[in-house]
């Protein structure tokens, strides 16, 4: 009890919403929610599905739990719901037409006897055309994708373990205590950041190196990509046969799409070709580097930790890093840019105040270097490279951009530098390609890509998900009716795989609420509290905000519906910016209350949820 001795008032009632926070997700999740263990035998690899409603209520895919299922294993436990809210289940054990084998499916909670289904009373209702039960198992035969049973549980209450309860809860006070008093001098000038970025390296290895090749979102076609790169230096021809492989499903490659992440992964990844280190982790290997250069950036400053708070509460961000894609290199690069943008003493602040005795010309290339690159990277971080030519720009006006020439020459030679980088890169495929690549291009669309996305095929031949406007579908059933900005906002916080693994909805609607009430604090304190210059900032940051909110539904709207939260990165390195820039004004126990609320959610998705399903090699 010496931390509570020695504290303040307002560092006890810091202490004590922790413990309450604590306590209330350890009932939420653990005590109030039910239990399910699963014995099946499956002949590919599949998902099964528990839903569940209330009396009188559908079933709804926001109330399942899924849990990945495969060949030669055959036991599984998982969470559930309140069985409180629970008046019938509907059962999906696989999603292919075949066999499978159901030997128990059993459902226990504190506060309720055991339920364990009768596998004789299930109620086949879908695409189940034999079903016998013999020694305890139930052995079933689809004929569709889609096959289901039906039951209803009999829910008898029970008495509840409250001695086991409460000594939990205690038990997590005391660690609370513990953990507050040791990691106490952490908080000051955020030196916890580095720690906790330490900790989500380890979890983003883990995933890296146990996942299995083209486990997540169109890592195949990165990795093809990649591959490509570790053997060339010059992009390749569009119509070459050695790269007709890297095509996906919608006719294009990313090697034309003119971003260098390739180059650099591929030359990385050739580091370890010589050691004998699994294949597909070598070409995963690059993002990891990056998220480890962030780190070691994170412990030299202040801002840059701060910086990076907003990348350590989402798993989705941990995540990009564990792959191949590039949106691991487009973050690193924007959050580099940040901090160049927030960071009193960055070389960007050095050369703009003209401090004295730097190294200009060393600066000015860096600083072009940046540039070139963020100009090559994923374009829907295009709205960082408009924020740190805006911190420029308010700069120079603030000085009098007319009487500062030789900085104004200064950026300048900066934007040379970078617009240099970034038309060598294109001139490079037009060396290889000719005048003729944009036709090229599309000639190999049409002919390598799938019916469905070919450009020549009929409307409404498409796949279902292009073209909704021209398909006569409003931006309001798109914004709503298909759940846009749901299914936007979630996959920004935690959504794994090919946005087949998720946590529960409860899960998301804590995040949402937790997020609103972040960034009303946030917009609060910088309105009433802030200065001029960090309310222009904030005004800036969300129009960029919403620009990339607008471009993105728009997309989905008029081209490809994609509602993916990894859209919307770039942000989060904003919200960074305002963060780093505005950090004296903010009430230091309540922000780093909310910052741990986020962590707590965050671990507990990439652990148990993201690592725990992840297909494995």
């Amino acid at each position: 009890m010496g931390f509570w001795k020695g504290s303040t008032a307002s560092e006890r009632v810091f202490l004590i919403l922790v413990c309450a926070l604590s306590i209330f997700y350890y009932h939420h999740f653990m005590v109030n929610r039910a239990s399910v263990t699963l014995e099946i035998k499956v002949v590919k690899e599949t998902l099964f599905k528990l839903y569940w409603a209330e009396s009188n209520k559908p079933f709804s895919e926001k109330q399942r739990a899924v849990v990945r299922i495969k060949p030669g294993k055959t036991r599984y436990q998982f969470h559930l719901t309140d069985l409180a809210n629970v008046a019938s289940l509907r059962i999906d054990p696989m999603q292919y037409a075949g066999e499978a084998h159901l030997s128990e499916l059993t459902i226990s909670q504190q506060g309720f006897q055991t339920i364990s289904i009768n596998l004789t009373e299930l109620v086949a209702e879908n695409g189940i055309v034999n079903t016998t039960v013999e020694d305890q198992t139930l052995s079933l035969i689809s004929d569709n994708n889609d096959p289901y049973y039906t039951y209803i549980p009999t829910i008898i209450p029970d008495h509840k373990d409250y001695l086991l309860t409460v000594g939990v809860s205690l038990f997590l006070i005391f660690l609370i205590f513990l953990a507050v008093t040791v990691t106490k001098p952490l908080g000051k000038e955020f030196r916890y950041v580095p720690i906790i970025m330490a900790a989500i390296l380890v979890l983003i290895i883990a995933m890296s190196g146990n996942s299995k090749r083209n486990a997540h979102p169109d890592e195949y076609v990165h990795l093809q990509a990649t591959e490509y790169y570790q053997q060339n230096w010059l992009p390749p021809e569009v119509e070459s046969e050695e790269i007709r492989y890297t095509y996906s499903v919608y006719g294009f490659s990313r090697l034309n799409n003119g971003e260098i992440y390739y180059l650099f992964a591929g030359k990385f990844s050739k580091i370890f070709q010589s050691m004998n280190i699994d294949r597909v982790l070598a070409l995963r290997s690059f993002n990891v580097f990056l998220f480890v250069l962030i780190t070691f950036y994170a412990m030299q400053s202040i801002s840059a930790r701060i910086v990076a708070l907003p990348l350590i509460i989402s798993p989705q961000i941990w995540y990009v890093f564990s792959y191949s894609g590039s949106d691991a290199f487009s973050i690193f690069l924007c959050f580099v840019a940040a901090v160049q943008i927030a960071d009193p003493k960055s070389l960007l602040n050095q050369l703009l105040a003209r401090r004295e005795g730097m190294r200009v010309g060393l600066t000015v290339i860096g600083l072009g270097i940046l540039v070139g690159l963020m100009l090559l990277m994923k374009k829907n971080y295009y709205p960082m490279v408009a924020l740190f030519y805006f911190a420029i720009f308010y700069q120079l006006f603030k000085q009098g951009i007319f009487n500062n020439k030789v900085t104004l020459i200064n950026v300048a030679l900066i934007s040379i530098i970078g617009i240099s980088i970034f038309t060598g890169r294109y001139g490079l495929d037009y060396l290889v390609n000719g005048p003729e690549r944009a036709e090229k291009i599309a000639a190999m669309q049409e002919e390598t890509a799938h019916r469905w996305y070919k450009p020549s095929t009929e409307l409404h031949k498409k796949h279902v998900s292009l073209y909704k406007k021209a398909r006569g579908i409003s931006l309001e059933q798109v914004a709503f009716h298909n759940q846009w900005f749901t299914k936007t906002f979630n996959s920004a916080f935690g959504v794994y795989g090919y946005f087949t693994i998720s946590a529960s909805e409860e899960f998301y609607n804590l995040v949402k609420y937790l997020s609103i009430i972040g960034m009303c604090y946030l917009l609060v304190m910088i309105t009433f509290r802030g200065d001029f210059d960090d309310r222009i900032y904030l005004l800036m940051v969300m129009m960029l905000s919403v620009a990339l909110i607008g471009v993105s539904l728009n997309h989905s709207w008029t081209k490809d519906f994609q509602p993916q939260g990894r859209y919307l990165f770039p942000v989060f390195m904003m919200l960074g910016v305002l963060l780093a820039r505005s950090r004296t004004i903010f009430q230091k126990k309540l922000f780093h209350l909310l910052i741990a609320h986020f962590l707590v959610l965050a671990f507990y998705s990439y652990i148990f949820i993201g690592l725990a399903e992840i297909p494995r090699s």
